[in-house]
């Protein structure tokens, strides 16, 4: 989530990701592949989460 007034998606993550920090909120797969369905590159870069979700 992002800094500041509205807590932005600014990426979804793998839960054992290294880029994850302080802002992060759980949610469950269904809820991850929609989000990144709906844009893909809120996919994280590094820990691909749309390949762990079998979306690729």
């Amino acid at each position: 989530m992002s800094i500041g007034q509205g807590h932005r998606l600014v990426a979804v993550h793998h839960g054992s990701c290294r880029m994850t920090g302080s802002r992060v909120k759980p949610v469950q797969a269904e809820e991850a592949r929609r989000l990144i369905g709906e844009d893909g590159s809120l996919a994280c870069q590094l820990c691909r989460p749309d390949t762990e979700l079998g979306m690729l």
